[in-house]
């Protein structure tokens, strides 16, 4: 039997029940509608390659039940330009419509800026050209120094979520050896002595799991770092006392090697 539940919830989860993915599709209608006759064809042949080969129930149980890749499947939802289509499509709406109504929906998306409140931090401009925290590049920076140090391929570490979503971003041969997608969701009483017990330890300030618990999770998982914020002081004095010494440091973050 077909997953066709499957590959339905996967998409479901992914346009997270928001109205302005229904809204794209009929932006991308009118983009189709506005082309010419030979970009009209290589748009739908495209759309139809794109559905035959990836975006259809017996595609999702090959790529997600019978090679269980159902994360690395929900990726290839990222390939749909959404965002440029939905700006074209607008785009070209507005140039179509009567001048009051272009006047109108200008004054209503003025008056909705102005109105509605953005929080300052949304504001700030990127600190740099990567757009990544300048202490993850700074902690990606250490590492890739250790890296080189070592002559290792690549390093395995595990950190807080502060920096473990963005730091691979800027440097691919730093391995985070946790899940990534469920890092928000370690518990501040978790205290399993399993990896995500140790994540847990490391993101809230904890020393709750044994030395032995912790040696075998970075043996188990491959780990070179552990990396610590330098705000928490009672994970970071409890792994000192337990045979863990810094091979690197920055201003917000210590890179700790198991000696």
């Amino acid at each position: 039997m077909l997953s066709t539940n499957g590959w339905s919830d996967t998409f479901k989860q992914f346009i997270n029940g928001n109205a302005l993915y229904a809204i794209i599709i009929v932006v991308f209608l009118t983009y189709i509608y506005k082309l010419n006759r030979k970009e009209k064809k290589v748009a739908v042949i495209t759309v139809l390659l794109m559905i035959i080969v990836i975006f259809n129930p017996i595609s999702y149980d090959i790529i997600a039940n019978k090679l269980n890749h159902s994360a690395q499947y929900y990726r290839f939802m990222w390939i749909i330009p959404y965002g440029l289509i939905l700006a074209y499509g607008i785009g070209e709406i507005i140039a179509n419509v009567d001048k009051k109504v272009r006047l109108c929906f200008t004054l209503i998306v003025c008056a909705s800026i102005i109105i509605i409140s953005v929080p300052k931090e949304r504001l700030k401009l990127p600190d740099n050209r990567y757009q990544i925290p300048l202490e993850t590049i700074d902690v990606a920076n250490e590492l890739e120094r250790l890296r080189v140090e070592n002559e290792k391929e690549q390093v395995w570490v595990i950190t807080d979520a502060n920096i473990a979503n963005t730091i691979r971003q800027y440097n691919a041969n730093i391995c985070y050896s946790v899940n990534t997608f469920h890092i928000y969701n370690f518990d501040k009483d978790l205290n399993e002595e399993t990896v995500n017990g140790l994540c847990s330890m490391l993101m809230y300030n904890r020393n709750d799991i044994s030395a032995e618990a912790i040696k075998d999770i970075v043996v188990q998982n491959n780990v070179d770092y552990l990396v610590v914020s330098n705000e928490n002081q009672v994970t970071l004095n409890y792994l000192y006392e337990n045979g863990w010494i810094s091979s690197g440091d920055t201003e917000q973050y210590t890179i700790l090697e198991l000696y």
